[in-house]
């Protein structure tokens, strides 16, 4: 009896950990930024992380609900949305959910403006009043500003 039950604890311990290699890695890079932005950018988020690492379900999580939308705005909201309301970090999470969060809308061809006081406002805003998903995103498209010279150079078209 005892062994059977020691065997279902390690099978329950072993299949908590395991994700798949998109996920890993999804949460490993996002465990990097914080890693960055906190001053340690030469760690290893496999080893270093869990000092930097209050809620590492959170960060799952986030990778999940990224896999499922394909807009990058909805995705950097989403990042938002996790990193600022859930605070899965010690220490940088509305900086690292800012810089997640850019990352995507980059990614859109748009940019952020992040020297903008109002950004700031809006960072701070979500963390305090815990903003939704839907929120943050119509916040995001009414105020990101897009790139056109992406887009010409994406398509060919233009100078």
């Amino acid at each position: 009896m005892r062994r059977i039950s020691l065997i279902r604890r390690r099978k329950a311990v072993s299949e908590s950990r395991r994700y798949d290699a998109t996920t890993r890695s999804c949460v490993n890079r996002i465990i990097r930024d914080n890693m960055v932005i906190n001053g340690f950018p030469e760690g290893d988020p496999e080893v270093d992380g869990p000092r930097f690492v209050r809620y590492e379900g959170a960060i799952q999580g986030l990778c999940d609900a990224l896999m499922m939308d394909s807009d990058p705005v909805a995705r950097a909201a989403v990042c938002l949305d996790y990193i600022l309301n859930m605070h899965p970090f010690v220490d940088g999470n509305k900086r690292t959910g800012l810089a997640v969060a850019s990352r995507f809308i980059t990614s859109a061809h748009r940019r952020l403006p992040l020297d903008d006081e109002d950004t700031y406002l809006f960072v701070r805003r979500i963390a305090a009043e815990g903003l939704t998903r839907y929120e943050i995103e119509a916040w995001l498209r009414e105020n990101t500003v897009g790139n056109p010279s992406a887009s010409r150079r994406r398509t060919g078209n233009g100078p």
